[in-house]
């Protein structure tokens, strides 16, 4: 991860925990989505650095801000970092 990227983890990541390892994540829980005048409803993601969670893929068990999650897509890059959605683990 470029240096560039790490001071903006630290003022708006929060903890992110993958097996053993913790680090800090952006978290984005967008409630009720509209698009076009359609309601997409809720769209949870995260963007990390993939050296942070070697590993992390679609079904990895996550716990982010305390709350348990699963990784619903593939992470893809979307510039500096890899973004993936989420869905709340029943």
């Amino acid at each position: 991860m470029t240096d560039d990227l790490q001071p903006f983890l630290a003022d708006f990541g929060v903890p992110l925990t993958f097996g053993a390892k913790t680090e800090r994540v952006l978290f984005d829980d967008a409630q009720d989505q509209a698009f076009g005048g359609y309601v997409a409803g809720r769209i949870v993601t995260i963007h990390f650095d993939r050296a942070d969670f070697p590993g992390l893929d679609v079904g990895s068990a996550v716990t982010v801000a305390g709350r348990n999650w699963t990784l619903q897509s593939a992470p893809v890059s979307d510039g500096g970092f890899l973004k993936a959605t989420l869905a709340e683990a029943p």
